[in-house]
């Protein structure tokens, strides 16, 4: 699978986008708040490195490495949390899980300080549990930029049954073009998200030889300006799949 060469950066999502006030003013109102929204880095109790990425809607991601290995991507987290006086909880969290495991449910119960730290507990149907320790990273003040992201990244697709190498191209208009190994041919778009230094993404699949023949996926993207490295994770509609990209930039 790919290597990272930082600790994994989180994070699928439901799409916010704020729409124009009403009357004659024109101008978006501003974006929705939530208290525990952030970039977090951290590790689990299981020895894989952790990451999440809390959004001002309240939806959020969690990236995991395999054991004792951060700087492989082993899958990712996702769903809608509510938070209030320090305790963040849900109860539709799936698990896309890229060592062959497959999607499943999961809860998260956690704590948090906003724009210091979340440690956390997932809990599974099985009766396994994972404990996570997460931190703050001020990378997510910075303001997203497509000039900044524009370029042409080489990496890997992640899903999961399997994976393929791949290369994404991303314009300064935010138009988005892909070529996978197998000769899947991939577009969409993205656009700089209301709040942090984040990206709504979506991305459309053509026909064979595309697993995901012509379905389209929405999520966000993460670019690391210092390391030159982006992410991109998207589920289906109804969540039971997803894919997600890690790719660096020359």
């Amino acid at each position: 699978m790919k290597k990272i060469r930082l600790l994994i950066s989180v994070l699928f999502i439901i799409l916010f986008l704020a729409g124009c006030g009403g009357g004659g003013d024109s101008s978006a109102p501003p974006a929705p708040t939530f208290e525990a929204e952030g970039l977090y880095r951290g590790t689990t109790a299981t020895d894989r490195a952790a990451a999440g990425i809390i959004l001002n809607d309240g939806t959020f991601y969690i990236v995991y490495s395999v054991e004792n290995n951060p700087d492989v991507v082993a899958g990712v987290v996702q769903g809608n949390g509510t938070a209030s006086e320090g305790s963040l909880s849900s109860s539709n969290a799936m698990d896309f899980n890229f060592e062959g495991l497959g999607v499943f449910p999961a809860t998260v119960s956690a704590t948090y300080s906003p724009k210091q730290w979340v440690d956390g507990i997932l809990s599974y149907d099985n009766g396994n549990t994972v404990e996570f320790s997460t931190t703050y990273d001020t990378d997510y003040e910075n303001t997203p930029s497509l000039a900044d992201l524009a370029g042409i990244f080489t990496g890997e697709v992640m899903f999961s049954l399997g994976s393929e190498d791949a290369e994404v191209t991303i314009s300064p208009t935010g138009a988005v073009s892909g070529v996978g190994a197998s000769g899947c041919i991939m577009t969409g778009s993205v656009a700089p998200r209301a709040s942090g230094n984040i990206y709504n993404v979506s991305i459309t699949f053509g026909g064979a030889p595309c697993y995901f023949e012509n379905q389209t996926m929405s999520g966000i993207c993460y670019y690391d300006s210092n390391t030159r490295q982006l992410w991109a994770a998207a589920p289906n509609a109804t969540r039971t799949e997803g894919i997600m990209f890690v790719g660096d930039k020359p």
